[in-house]
C-alpha cells in the first residue's frame, strides 16, 4: 500500500503473495509439543528464548551478564529454562575478558542454560518458547509471526525506527530496564501482553498466512498467460 501511494504506477505491477518462509514457520507450530520433548522441556517449564543480534548495542553486549546472573538464580527457585543464542560473529570476537561469547556460554551450560549453536536450527527453540527475550534482531519479527510474547532490552533510538515493524513490536513489549528485575518483567509479558495489537502488526507482516504458494503459482500462471 505504501509503495503504491508513493508511486501509483506500481498499482498493476505489485501483487501481494505472502511469504513461503513465514508459512513454513507457521506450519511448524503444530509440532510444538514434540519440539519441547526433544529439547528436554517439561510441560511445567517456562521456556525463555534469549536472542541477540550483533554489535555493541546488542542484548549480550549491553545486558548479557545481568540476564545471565538473574536467570541463574531464577532457575534455582522456579521452573524457568533459558535458551541462549548469540550472533555467529560473537563466536569469533573476543570479549573484554579475553574470551569469546562461545567460550563463556559453554562454561555456563553446566549450570542448566541451554546454548543454541549458530549452526542449529532456531525454529524448534522459538516454537518451544513461552516468551522471547530480545533486542532488535530480525528474529524478533519471526517471533511475532507465531505470536510469541516478548520482552525487550533497551535499544538506542538510532538502532530501531519507531514506525518500523521492529519499532512497533518494541513499543508494545515490556522493557527490561537496567533497574528492572527479570522475573516480574517476564511475567508481565506472559500474562499481560497486548495480543490484539500484536495480531494487527502480524497482519501487516503477513496478510495472507498459509496461502503464499498458491498465490505465487497463480501470479506466475497469469504472467505466462499474458505473454
Amino acid at each position: 500500500v505504501r509503495a503504491i501511494r508513493s508511486d501509483p504506477r506500481l498499482k498493476d505491477a505489485i501483487a501481494v503473495v505472502g511469504s513461503p518462509q513465514a508459512d513454513d514457520l507457521l506450519e511448524t507450530v503444530q509440532h510444538r509439543e514434540s519440539f519441547r520433548r526433544r529439547l528436554g522441556f517439561s510441560a511445567e517449564d517456562t521456556v525463555v528464548f534469549v536472542m541477540s543480534t550483533w554489535g555493541p548495542t546488542s542484548l549480550l553486549h549491553t545486558a548479557g551478564e545481568k540476564i545471565i546472573a538473574e536467570a541463574r538464580e531464577l532457575m534455582k527457585r522456579f521452573s524457568y529454562r533459558f535458551v541462549l543464542t548469540a550472533h555467529p560473529h560473537d563466536y569469533r570476537t573476543r570479549r573484554r575478558d579475553g574470551r569469546t561469547w562461545e567460550e563463556h556460554l559453554r562454561e555456563i551450560a553446566a549450570e542448566g542454560f541451554i546454548i543454541r549453536d549458530p549452526h542449529e536450527d532456531w525454529v524448534p527453540f522459538m516454537v518451544s518458547a513461552d516468551v522471547i527475550l530480545t533486542d532488535h534482531t530480525s528474529l524478533a519479527v519471526y517471533g511475532a509471526l507465531i505470536e510469541k510474547p516478548s520482552v525487550w532490552v533497551p535499544v538506542k533510538d538510532s538502532a530501531v525506527a519507531p514506525k518500523s515493524i521492529l519499532g512497533r513490536l518494541q513499543s508494545i513489549s515490556p522493557i527490561l530496564h537496567e533497574n528492572a528485575s527479570l522475573d516480574p518483567t517476564l511475567q508481565a509479558a506472559l500474562h499481560d501482553f497486548p495480543f490484539t495489537t500484536l495480531k494487527e502488526i502480524v497482519h501487516e507482516i503477513n496478510s495472507c498466512p498459509g496461502a503464499s504458494r498458491n498465490r505465487i503459482k497463480a501470479e506466475l500462471l497469469q504472467i505466462l498467460d499474458d505473454r
